[in-house]
């Protein structure tokens, strides 16, 4: 029986299910929900590939209850190097997620990162934006997910 007291269980459909953290939450829950883990790699199983890059199709997100984004370009690095990948994964990509669920009236759950917490004292995200340009050492994965946060909550 679920947690909701049905036979039925709930559809959650994990972004980013393949990565590390996704992997071990699908592992623990399985047996409660009926999830549909994303992948980031096309050349997989192809019902299940994500483009975090490029979003979600409104489609694909009607068939759950609940949609949750574990899905992150997380090596500072490739933050750094690749802004724009970085931006579309770790900002743009959940903020639309977000909107388009809270319009069909879904919940969504977005998985943040300590490193936004470098921005935790701004409360803008015109004033975000601007102090990581003044501030040295801050990364561009804090910033796009203390961006993300904003937009989401």
């Amino acid at each position: 029986m679920t947690p909701h007291g049905t036979n039925e269980r709930r559809r959650l459909l994990v972004i980013g299910g393949s990565g590390g953290v996704g992997a071990h939450l699908v592992a623990a829950i399985y047996d409660r929900w009926a999830i549909t883990a994303t992948q980031r790699n096309s050349s997989q199983d192809q019902s299940t590939f994500f483009d975090a890059m490029h979003g979600a199709s409104p489609k694909l997100l009607k068939e759950f209850d609940v949609v949750m984004y574990v899905a992150g370009v997380t090596s500072l690095k490739v933050c750094e190097e690749d802004v724009a990948r970085s931006e579309a994964v770790n900002q743009l990509t959940p903020t639309r997620l977000a909107q388009e669920c809270s319009f069909r009236g879904q919940k969504f759950i977005f998985f943040s990162s300590n490193a936004a917490s470098e921005f935790d004292s701004l409360t803008t995200s015109e004033s975000i934006a601007v102090q990581h340009q003044r501030r040295r050492g801050a990364s561009t994965y804090g910033l796009h997910k203390a961006l993300a946060e904003r937009a989401i909550l």
